[in-house]
């Protein structure tokens, strides 16, 4: 139990889930009937690693290496600031990157700039207390497939259902985990689905 508690904690770590956000993007949302080159979507996807795991990660191990944090998902809380202010940072060069670079869709933009709102969310509840990352990632997901479906009239009742699924299983890990208590898995959930839906409301007023 325990392995595979910490297989979905490593495989859904906050800093891949816009990697699969970029990837449903391209494969299951309605912009995927779009005839775009495989070139085009390799330099997205490998842009988006960069600026959200390579970068951000590098910067935690070296931070790991130093002393500054204690483990790979910064299980104290009082050691999350700095982390998360690389992180922002980072981000910051990702929605310029998706926007000004790629010339991807307003609506994606919006809901990538949304996650960052999430992210700051997170690092300012985090001062006081300690909330889940890992579920404002799986929140994030969830709430963009809401609003990318709020938007284009869908209900993909099966795609809802896996996305639920892995995000209970994560919020599982990180309770068996003695990570996060529920309150805490439950909040991270909350902040990542409204910061990714919201946005997709204002595209349409």
């Amino acid at each position: 139990m325990k392995l595979t508690a910490t297989v979905l904690s490593h495989i859904f770590q906050p800093l891949f889930i816009p990697l699969y956000g970029i990837l449903l993007f391209f494969y299951v949302s309605p912009f995927a009937l779009l005839p775009v080159s495989l070139p085009y979507k390799l330099l997205t996807l490998g842009g988006t690693f960069f600026f959200t795991a390579l970068i951000p990660g590098l910067s935690v191990l070296y931070m790991m290496k130093t002393g500054q944090v204690s483990d790979i998902f910064i299980s104290n809380r009082r050691q999350r600031t700095l982390p998360y202010v690389y992180t922002l940072i980072s981000y910051l060069f990702w929605i310029y990157f998706l926007w000004q670079t790629m010339l991807l869709s307003t609506l994606l933009v919006l809901v990538a700039a949304g996650a960052v709102v999430g992210l700051i969310l997170v690092m300012i509840i985090n001062i006081k207390w300690k909330i889940s990352a890992h579920l404002t990632g799986m929140g994030s997901l969830f709430g963009a497939s809401l609003g990318f479906s709020y938007v284009f009239f869908l209900n993909p009742l099966p795609y809802f259902l896996i996305l639920l699924l892995l995000s209970l299983s994560v919020m599982w890990s990180r309770i068996y985990l003695n990570a996060h208590t529920p309150m805490q898995v439950v909040g991270g959930f909350y902040v990542g689905m409204f910061t990714t839906f919201l946005p997709c409301i204002l595209f349409t007023c």
